[in-house]
């Protein structure tokens, strides 16, 4: 790595470090619901550069199979069987969350475009996103969950996803193991 990538690791590191400030380590084992401040110079930037591909995650045709008591799971070829089980036990730490709680589809869609591209940006590795199991009075099926399920699959930054433990969301949450971008 020459001296340059890493002074530009450096202010990268530094830029997240400011932003992430006010960010409070949970002590509890309950989630906390955060929601990314959608203001923010990072979304603004990130959305303005990838409307495009947003627009490419699937919204509508899906077809809702998955129920609020089935475990994700996800897996892209020559990920290390090693590293799946790791994240399943919930053994990364969690560098950052995004809960979709009480969002409507087209902002679920929104915010998890952005939030994966900002953890891709930063070289975060493993994230957490929160779906929650509800239900919609006119479906059976969790619909944010059968969408977080089909969106994470369409980015080429994602290598694995699976359902968390329960001290991290249990059924309504997943950890999110990404491709570490290269500089």
């Amino acid at each position: 790595m020459s001296e340059q990538d890493k002074k530009d690791n450096d202010q990268d590191y530094n830029l997240f470090r400011q932003i992430m400030a006010d960010v409070k380590p949970i002590k509890q084992d309950k989630i906390d619901h955060y929601r990314p401040a959608r203001s923010t110079q990072i979304h603004k930037k990130t959305s303005h550069n990838n409307q495009h591909n947003q627009d490419q995650l699937s919204e509508e045709h899906l077809p809702y199979s998955v129920t609020s008591e089935d475990i994700l799971k996800f897996q892209r070829s020559g990920l290390q069987h090693k590293v799946m089980r790791k994240l399943a036990r919930g053994e990364y730490p969690i560098e950052a969350e995004l809960d979709l709680h009480n969002m409507s589809i087209p902002q679920a869609r929104q915010q998890i475009h952005q939030f994966i591209h900002t953890c891709s940006h930063y070289r975060l590795q493993c994230v957490r996103v929160i779906h929650g199991n509800g239900q919609s009075i006119q479906s059976k099926y969790p619909i944010l969950k059968n969408h977080v399920n089909q969106w994470l699959r369409q980015y080429s930054q994602v290598l694995a996803f699976v359902t968390t433990q329960s001290k991290h969301g249990g059924k309504g949450a997943v950890y999110v193991y990404l491709k570490l971008k290269k500089h």
